[in-house]
């Protein structure tokens, strides 16, 4: 019986990892009388429909929670070798119902027609090793462009959070390093393209239509072997050695069906 029982799911950040708490708080919610989630990235936990509330992380840091009966600090982290999705269950004893979160939908389209969107930004975690040269993704943008016969825009830093919900959502397809935008970008359902380096796609990744583009050095997703370390290459070979002419094939030969799927997404 939930009763009156009161659940705080507790997420720090980054917006990727609060978002991917939704499919656990789904399947906590039927126990409990309301639902929140306290974390540092509010308006990520607005997008998600299944929380009564959303907390700034200042609360957890002052120790104002104790209206809650429970809290759950959710970690993935202790379970290497473990999709990030199964490691929040596992933590939490639950089995998801669903493994891509459920977002809020219907941000106002800002571009008319079809688009891709291109995002050469990627948070600060390693960031040395899981972020592809930005020049390269500005030629990877133009090489998609001639080949698909439409605009590719960059999803910038001067971009607003309400903006860059906007440009994934009615994007026709999405090309990125990993990061928050491509866990939003597979949430809502786009054709998803991923550059892997210091992280594993087998372990971020959490559609089963999203194509990671990696360059195998023989030590790709390093970061998942050794994350407690202060582990850091000199030179990422991983990112090094992916080529704009290898991440275009990937993309082009991958997306055999992208055409349907973008008109079907117009």
């Amino acid at each position: 019986m939930k009763g009156t029982r009161r659940l705080c799911i507790v997420r720090r950040g980054h917006m990727g990892d609060v978002v991917l708490t939704e499919p656990i708080a789904s399947a906590l919610r039927p126990h409990y009388a309301s639902v929140a989630l306290c974390t540092e990235y509010v308006e990520a936990g607005r997008l998600l429909e299944i929380y009564d509330d959303v907390l700034p992380y200042s609360r957890r840091l002052e120790r104002d929670l104790d209206d809650f009966q429970e809290t759950i600090e959710l970690i993935y982290e202790i379970f290497p070798g473990c999709n990030h999705l199964d490691g929040y269950a596992r933590f939490a004893g639950v089995e998801p119902r669903h493994r891509l979160p459920r977002v809020r939908r219907g941000a106002k389209r800002l571009i008319a027609g079809p688009y891709g969107l291109v995002a050469p930004d990627t948070s600060s975690f390693v960031q040395r090793m899981r972020q592809w040269p930005r020049e390269r993704f500005l030629e990877l943008r133009e090489e998609l462009q001639d080949a698909l016969g439409m605009p590719f825009v960059l999803l910038e830093p001067h971009h607003s959070f309400s903006e860059m919900v906007a440009l994934c959502e009615h994007s026709s397809c999405f090309v990125g390093n990993d990061s928050g935008p491509a866990i939003l970008s597979q949430c809502f359902g786009r054709p998803t393209f991923v550059i892997f380096g210091a992280t594993s796609p087998g372990l971020v990744l959490l559609d089963p239509g999203a194509v990671p583009i990696v360059s195998d050095v023989g030590c790709n997703g390093c970061k998942h072997f050794a994350r407690h370390t202060d582990i850091e290459c000199n030179t990422p070979l991983c990112l090094e050695s992916l080529t704009v002419e290898m991440a275009r094939n990937s993309i082009v030969v991958a997306g055999r069906d992208l055409a349907s799927r973008l008109r079907e997404s117009i």
